[in-house]
């Protein structure tokens, strides 16, 4: 398998990633538009989203030089190729499988609703206001 290919098939596990939460630095979209040139593919024209050196003034006020994201990158076909594995394993929920906390930490005797609401809050399914949040720190309820 040749870099071209393998950063093809990349792309397109990338592609199969879902959207982030995060709408100014997504590292699937950084990622995409790292490897889509390494696959012979363009990269969209998109105004309305922010661009890479926008992302890197907003992540380092003080960096002086935007990162080389082009087709002269050392990429070698091995590196791409653990991204993959990565990626897959990833996908495959293997590391959540593996390491299985169990009910006895997801669920703590002093608050067992904590994690619940908490994966409700990032998921967006319940939004605490300023005063519903000081008295979930206040009384941990």
């Amino acid at each position: 398998m040749s870099v071209k290919e393998a950063a093809k098939t990349l792309v397109k596990l990338l592609d199969a990633v879902p959207k982030e939460r995060l709408t100014t630095l997504s590292l699937k979209e950084v990622q995409l538009y790292r490897y889509r040139p390494l696959a012979g593919l363009k990269n969209p024209e998109n105004n309305q989203k922010a661009s890479i050196s926008d992302i890197v003034a907003k992540v380092n006020p003080y960096s002086i030089k935007e990162p080389q994201l082009t087709k002269e990158e050392h990429v070698t076909e091995e590196d791409i190729l653990q991204q993959i594995k990565s990626l897959k394993s990833i996908n495959s929920n293997q590391y959540r499988d593996y390491y299985n906390p169990g009910d006895k930490l997801l669920k703590p005797k002093g608050h067992p609703e904590y994690y619940e609401r908490l994966l409700a809050e990032i998921n967006g399914e319940s939004k605490e206001n300023l005063i519903t949040g000081m008295r979930t720190v206040m009384l941990g309820k």
